[in-house]
């Protein structure tokens, strides 16, 4: 028997392994999700495994780095593809990344967006903002806090919130977002029309084999995998693996590098809604 748990509420659910990749409904919150694959749940992951055995060969490069040069890790060039995925908040371009899915099968229900501890994709900001209001340590501050971040943000009907103050979030306010007990430095959520279109996490990239585990315990295995290396100013190059999950309406992208070598992200994004979002960016004058 396969043994997994909903993506949705978390009920334990089994099925034969001849149902491997099969859709199936969860019996709790009647939601849809494929069974993953038999050998997948056997021992870790193997995305895991070999996101652990490319560790080793970091911790070694890392050493010879160290005892040649100097402690510092300043990233100088960083492939494209990775600089696409740092576009928030308003996420567009993270939705044109790796494949999607078909699309929904006759008879079978729609699939839903991925959501984050109840955050669904697509929730209106009314629903966030009650689900999220009080009034920050300073005593002044209602939370959530919105901005728009670029100036044409705001004539888009795109704007991003927080649920923590900038002293907050460095102070480790029990507030703010976690992923399986790990401190969250820095987040965003992004509404267009009022409905959330994406969510941002940064984090410390050591923790990223637990968040990692975490996400495929929830979401199953990845859509897709890749790893590339990335390059200090010194020269010395690092393994920077960006891995994805795409339900056909939503994307989960996972990078483990991103503005700096120490620091990985991880983005929640709605496909349709991010293509709106794209729509309105200005056009470049001719």
């Amino acid at each position: 028997m396969i043994q997994w748990r909903c993506r949705q509420c978390g009920e334990p659910l089994e099925a034969p392994e001849s149902m491997a990749a099969d859709m199936l409904e969860c019996p709790r919150c009647g939601s849809m999700g494929r069974v993953p694959d038999g050998a997948s749940q056997t021992g870790a992951s193997p995305v895991v495994r070999s996101w652990r055995r490319s560790k080793t060969g970091l911790a070694i490069s890392i050493v010879v780095f160290v005892a040649g040069t100097a402690l510092v890790v300043l990233m100088v060039a960083r492939p494209r593809w990775i600089q696409s995925l740092r576009s928030m908040p308003d996420g567009t371009e993270i939705a044109a990344e790796g494949p999607r899915s078909s699309g929904g099968t006759a008879g079978v229900r729609a699939v839903l967006p991925y959501d984050f501890k109840g955050d669904q994709l697509g929730m209106s900001i009314d629903d966030f903002k009650a689900k999220y209001h009080r009034i920050a340590q300073d005593g002044l501050t209602e939370l959530p806090q919105f901005n728009e971040y670029e100036d044409w943000h705001a004539a888009a009907g795109i704007t991003a919130g927080t649920l923590t103050t900038y002293f907050e979030n460095e102070d480790r306010s029990p507030y703010a977002p976690t992923l399986v007990g790990v401190p969250v430095h820095y987040h965003s959520y992004a509404f267009i029309d009022g409905r959330l279109y994406a969510m941002w996490f940064a984090f410390a990239q050591e923790r990223v084999s637990v968040v990692l585990e975490a996400l495929i315990a929830t979401y199953g295995e990845p859509s897709s995998s890749m790893t590339e290396e990335v390059q200090n100013a010194f020269g010395a190059t690092f393994p920077n693996t960006v891995v994805r999950w795409d339900n056909g309406v939503s994307a989960i992208v996972l990078t483990e590098r991103s503005s700096d070598l120490n620091t990985s992200t991880l983005y929640f994004v709605q496909h349709d809604l991010a293509e709106l979002a794209d729509s309105r960016r200005p056009k470049p004058r001719l």
